[in-house]
């Protein structure tokens, strides 16, 4: 049974990235998100599939020529589902939004979703109350693969953002505008820690496409895998590191990139890991994210599950499919504790204790799948068992002789004849007493 040949349908299992090591930090400061209103333009909505210009956007304040799309228009890159997009196709065009309760000094991230069509020139600049923080590096022509993070520190309890295009014959469009102080986001994280927060990169995370790990382009699908970011000293600053061992393969790679404190690390596994507040005194602290991989419905009409027949009635039915259970599906077959990378010679190790866990906790679901229907299987032999015992009482009592009822008939018909019989032997005697006195 645990080869799958009664696997029936198997639900689909989200890609999951956790932060299983965390360490804290000497620094930092946890400050609080700021929320965007219409961040995704999806009001006013507009027809599935359809590009229109842009009507009043509320929270925001277009000028400028920009479309407003949903979907796929036929002609600009289609937008994810959950979204709308602004599309500024005029040089110069800017849409912008003002948001206020921000800390003085604090570091803010920007995140938003970009995409080109047209004039591969055309690209997106962000200013925050008038200053540009893409810094030269312009959200480059996209298809809204992947987050663009942008950071600036705040100078007053206010800020004022503007999405620009930049140039002229193109159509550079953006939506899923989010500014969180660096830090904390919406899952409440702090930047007292390595790992501040983690999220997903881009729009594949969730996704099975391809068998790369490394997704500096945002291309490749989510991998089992982990990643371990360790602060350094480079001799010029302080850095974070990461690392990234894919579990299938054993390939351990070393991203080429450095981050600073509030960075956001992205290059691996479709993760973005925002740093804390590193400083000097975290050299040699590190921390460790777990990615398992998306894994798709299991529908096999030739590997049927169990069916039991729970009740007397048609369809009091009860299915259960067990899962092909072997270290190839657990996918623990090629852990290798012995892989190193120079900067941490126990990696292998690190992300085998991940997925051994991982493997325990498919194998322990399945024990509870099994144990739930066990305990379902009980519950209805009980209940047959006393609907058994109430239709033995009911034949019983159509059936067999109530012996309390009839001694008590029995004995009521008997004093009747014995009453009688003294009834009448009493008549007898006093019709004799009569004639008596004629003699």
């Amino acid at each position: 049974m645990l080869d799958g040949s009664h696997a029936g349908f198997q639900a689909a299992v989200d890609a999951t990235a956790t932060v299983t090591a965390n360490a804290a930090l000497a620094g930092g400061v946890s400050q609080a998100s700021v929320q965007i209103t219409n961040a995704n333009f999806t009001q006013p909505p507009i027809a599935s599939n359809s590009a229109v210009l842009a009507p009043a956007i509320p929270g925001w304040t277009l000028s400028g020529g920009f479309v407003l799309i949903n979907g796929n228009d036929g002609a600009d890159p289609t937008v994810p589902a959950g979204y709308q997009a602004l599309g500024g196709f005029t040089a110069g065009a800017s849409a912008q939004t003002t948001l206020t309760g921000l800390t003085v000094g604090n570091t803010y991230s920007v995140s938003y979703l970009a995409a080109v069509n047209g004039n591969p020139a055309s690209h997106i600049q962000v200013l925050a109350n008038g200053v540009d923080i893409t810094n030269g590096t312009i959200t480059p022509p996209g298809t809204y693969t992947q987050f663009t993070t942008n950071t600036f520190v705040a100078s007053s309890t206010s800020v004022t953002l503007a999405f620009n295009n930049i140039q002229a014959g193109g159509n550079a469009q953006f939506t899923g505008v989010t500014l969180n102080a660096v830090g904390t986001g919406s899952a409440g994280i702090n930047s007292n820690f390595l790992v501040a927060s983690i999220s997903a990169a881009n729009a594949n995370f969730q996704t099975t496409i391809g068998t790369q790990a490394y997704n500096a382009a945002g291309t490749y699908a989510t991998v089992d895998g982990s990643i371990e970011l360790q602060v350094i000293n480079t001799g010029v600053s302080i850095a974070v590191q990461e690392t990234f061992i894919n579990s299938a393969t054993g390939a351990v790679s070393v991203d080429a990139n450095l981050y600073g404190a509030y960075g956001v690390a992205s290059d691996f596994d479709n993760v973005a890991v925002t740093i804390g507040g590193i400083s000097n005194l975290d050299v040699g602290t590190t921390a460790y994210v777990k990615i398992s991989q998306h894994v798709a419905a299991l529908t096999n009409p030739s590997n049927p599950a169990f069916n039991f027949q729970s009740a007397a009635n048609e369809g009091d039915v009860i299915q259960v499919g067990i899962e092909a259970t072997n270290t190839a599906t657990l996918r623990i077959s090629n852990i290798n504790l012995a892989l190193s990378a120079g900067n941490n010679p126990s990696i292998g190790a690190e992300d085998a204790i991940g997925q051994i866990d991982n493997a325990l906790e498919r194998l322990l679901n399945q024990r509870a799948q099994l144990g739930s229907v066990i305990v379902r299987l009980n519950e209805d032999a009980s209940n047959d068992n006393v609907a058994a015992v109430n239709l033995q009482a009911s034949e019983s009592s159509i059936r067999d002789l109530n012996v309390g009822q009839a001694t008590t008939e029995f004995t009521k018909l008997q004093i009747l004849v014995q009453v009688g019989t003294s009834v009448l032997s009493q008549s007898n005697a006093n019709a004799q007493s009569v004639l008596g006195l004629f003699r």
